[in-house]
């Protein structure tokens, strides 16, 4: 047969043939990528299952942070002594007093202006890398700032006040609201002035609804009382391992994989590959049907990882089809590397395509 002979219909029909026939030496490579599409499906289910646990263990044992704020028509503020006081309770962790909020002019910032808050917190919670030389030190949650005060991360404002960025807010602090300010923690003890709100942690063990009994602690009128549940404690953040986790590379590995079963398979069929050659087969003709053989591999896997996490979806309530690009990377691998294979294969001398059983 020669290469005008070939069509691309008729190819096609003969990579089915050559991937799916009876006698066909990619039997074991269809069978490969069945089991890669499903054990891609099963990877992410177990990475989904971990961090559904990792979360549900947060909900049952994280942190309670109660924020208790003034009603907008009263007239009375939080005192920041009546805050500190709660800290003689055993059950509660840490305690922020937050002060007025005020629009100051940084030198770093230009004519924008940044909502500036001094709070009053607990001595554990001023960060470890305060300056020792008397610098005031404060903490901000906006990267985006701190994006622009780099490398110096520090900050001057229109009284030659310069302060000194050590880190981002804690998450405390964030839950209040203070994500797009500038927060200088000086010692709740010393602090002076109204507060606007007070954020008490309580530790895990502690009673649900605490927040009313810490409110009425307080000496205000008219208090509002928000609780939330704080899920990142000591270590790493679930949402933040299971984002930066590592089965991507297991996914490039298993790609790898695959190419290498599809590399030794070209190898086994390089007689045939050559017969095609004899009979007039031109090398582009060659190409184009190893590429739908590979093409048709791979749709076989990623059928396989489809299916099987429909069933997973359906059945776990899992949302596995979001590793879809991770599963896509590893076929992507497989497929560049393939394609390679199939070129260097071809480009060899019919003769030796021939000798080489």
């Amino acid at each position: 047969m020669t290469s005008r002979q070939w069509r691309l219909t008729t190819l096609q029909v003969e990579a089915t043939q050559n991937v799916f026939g009876r006698g066909s030496r990619q039997r074991l490579l269809v069978l490969l990528a069945s089991a890669l599409g499903s054990g891609m499906a099963l990877l992410a289910m177990f990475s989904w299952r971990q961090l559904r646990a990792d979360v549900n263990a947060l909900e049952r044992d994280g942190w309670t942070t109660y924020i208790i704020t003034v009603d907008g028509s009263s007239l009375t503020s939080l005192s920041p002594q009546s805050c500190f006081a709660l800290t003689q309770r055993p059950d509660v962790v840490s305690v922020s007093a937050i002060g007025l909020r005020s629009d100051q002019h940084y030198v770093q910032l230009g004519p924008r202006s940044l909502p500036t808050v001094v709070t009053g917190v607990t001595t554990s919670a001023i960060p470890a890398s305060t300056p020792t030389n008397g610098t005031p030190i404060a903490t901000m949650a906006s990267r985006e700032t701190m994006a622009r005060i780099a490398p110096t991360r520090t900050l001057t404002n229109t009284d030659g006040i310069t302060y000194q960025i050590t880190a981002l807010l804690p998450p405390d602090l964030a839950l209040a609201g203070l994500s797009g300010s500038l927060v200088v923690p000086v010692p709740l003890a010393t602090m002076t002035g109204p507060a606007e709100a007070c954020v008490v942690t309580v530790e895990p063990t502690s009673a649900d609804g605490l927040g009313p009994t810490l409110a009425a602690s307080v000496s205000a009128n008219t208090l509002q009382v928000a609780s939330r549940r704080v899920l990142e404690t000591a270590g790493v953040n679930p949402y933040t391992r299971f984002h930066h986790r590592t089965d991507t590379l297991i996914y490039l590995a298993l790609g790898a994989i695959f190419s290498i079963a599809t590399g030794v398979t070209l190898r086994s069929r390089a007689s045939e590959l050559g017969t095609y050659r004899l009979a007039g087969t031109s090398r582009l003709a060659l190409y184009t049907l190893l590429g739908f053989e590979n093409l048709l591999l791979l749709g076989v896997w990623a059928a396989s990882g489809c299916l099987a996490s429909i069933v997973i979806q359906s059945f776990a309530n899992l949302p596995v089809s979001a590793t879809y690009p991770r599963q896509l990377l590893g076929i992507g691998v497989s497929t560049l590397a393939s394609a390679l294979i199939a070129v260097m294969t071809v480009r060899r001398d019919v003769t030796s395509m021939i000798k080489d059983r």
